[in-house]
């Protein structure tokens, strides 16, 4: 079965040259809104990774997939899903306006360390690791361990992201934080989807990250995001172990920028 699987997606597997795409107008977040804190303390929480692009003809199935989402009872606290857009399908016909070069690499760093056997999409990373059950309409199944306590602070423009291990650690953490954007629709004009309307949910709009030694809080500026109308927002922040790239913890909330 995988090795059927592996052949009918090669041919999307291996085109990454890619051309970098800025995007015209960016948004910060406006130093006016509201302060607000979320947290996670649960012991399973699901972190869905959805490698996509506007420009594979294979993607708007999984993107529509992921968009049922929105309204599962435990979003946010057992299972959070985020897409990133990767640029490696813009050089074949139509530009992603939501892709990175960023998003790319980071797909590109999960194959170099053995998380997922190659790099392609609509190529899922569940728990940072390889998930190929969406092929054959598998559920998810989520991580029994627990995970300690995540609380993200915002205040203006600024986020302070804590993380308190249930036990010490021994090694650095990698931090991230994501704005995601909800209802967001794009007329596609060119490449493999031309003509198609696609509507996105859980696109990663902006996305920033850092490795903290020694130290469980990181004080950052939200990032800055597309200019989009998108009909809804989220802030999402994850704790990875920088050793296997797998998270520790995740947590998310509603946004108002």
């Amino acid at each position: 079965m995988y090795d059927l699987l592996a052949l009918l997606l090669q041919p999307k597997r291996f085109l990454l040259t890619a051309t970098a795409f800025a995007l015209a107008f960016v948004t910060f977040p406006s130093a006016d809104a509201k302060p607000f804190t979320f947290s996670n303390d649960q012991q399973t929480t699901t972190l869905i990774e959805l490698f996509t692009s506007e420009g594979c003809s294979s993607c708007p199935p999984a993107d529509r997939w992921l968009r049922q989402f929105t309204d599962h009872p435990g979003l946010w606290k057992t299972v959070i899903p985020i897409a990133f857009h990767v640029d490696y399908w813009n050089s074949l016909g139509w530009q992603d306006r939501f892709s990175s070069h960023a998003f790319s690499e980071r797909q590109r760093r999960y194959r170099r360390h053995g998380n997922i056997t190659a790099v392609y999409t609509p190529g899922f990373v569940v728990d940072g690791k390889e998930w190929v059950g969406w092929f054959q309409q598998r559920d998810i199944h989520p991580a029994s361990h627990t995970r300690g306590l995540l609380t993200v602070n915002v205040e203006h423009d600024q986020a302070t992201v804590s993380y308190q291990a249930e036990q010490p650690l021994a090694s650095s953490l990698e931090f991230n934080l994501a704005i995601l954007g909800f209802g967001v629709q794009t007329d596609v004009r060119a490449g493999e989807n031309r003509g198609k309307q696609m509507t996105h949910d859980f696109v990663v709009l902006g996305h920033s990250q850092a490795d903290l030694a020694k130290t469980t809080t990181w004080h950052t500026p939200l990032p800055a995001y597309p200019n989009t109308e998108a009909h809804r927002y989220a802030l999402v922040a994850w704790v990875t172990d920088p050793d296997t790239h797998r998270p520790r913890q995740a947590a998310g909330h509603w946004w108002q920028p």
